[in-house]
């Protein structure tokens, strides 16, 4: 819209139109003034037309721009990292929290990463404590896929 503007500006300041419109009047003389008149007010209807919708899209790609700022926003906030050092216990694997009380890992990690945790068997640790048992198809290729 702008440069529409400029480009008006510009023009006015080298073309006299008033000039140029009498001049095209002439070459058309069996156009009427009136009808040059009705033609320039349907261009001009025609390009606010043109604006306002070029108007309105840009008002929507703003509205839809905050909405997800305003979504990408709501979910930093929910975002919970576990940051440096992290006390654990070498035979156990008990977590020390800031407290200095001694937690499962699970819970340390449920309370600071919004997680929850459910519990298998690994194929290793299946095997040791169900030996009589036929480990599952899947499981066995991970294993020999792993090299152990």
């Amino acid at each position: 819209m702008a440069f529409l503007a400029l480009v008006v500006f510009w023009a006015a300041g080298r073309i006299d139109l008033v000039e140029k419109s009498f001049g095209f009047a002439r070459k058309y003389e069996d156009w009427e003034l009136d009808e040059v008149i009705i033609l320039s007010l349907f261009f001009m209807f025609y390009f606010m037309v043109l604006a306002l919708r070029k108007w309105r899209q840009t008002v929507e790609a703003n509205h839809d721009l905050q909405k997800a700022n305003q979504e990408l926003q709501e979910a930093a906030k929910e975002i919970k990292a576990l940051r440096g050092i992290i006390p654990i216990c070498a035979n156990c694997k008990n977590i020390r929290d800031d407290q200095g009380y001694w937690q499962k890992v699970e819970q340390y990690i449920r309370d600071r990463a919004d997680v929850r945790f459910t519990h298998g068997l690994c194929p290793e640790c299946f095997v040791k404590l169900y030996p009589d048992l036929k480990l599952p198809e899947d499981a066995r290729k991970q294993m020999d896929d792993s090299g152990r």
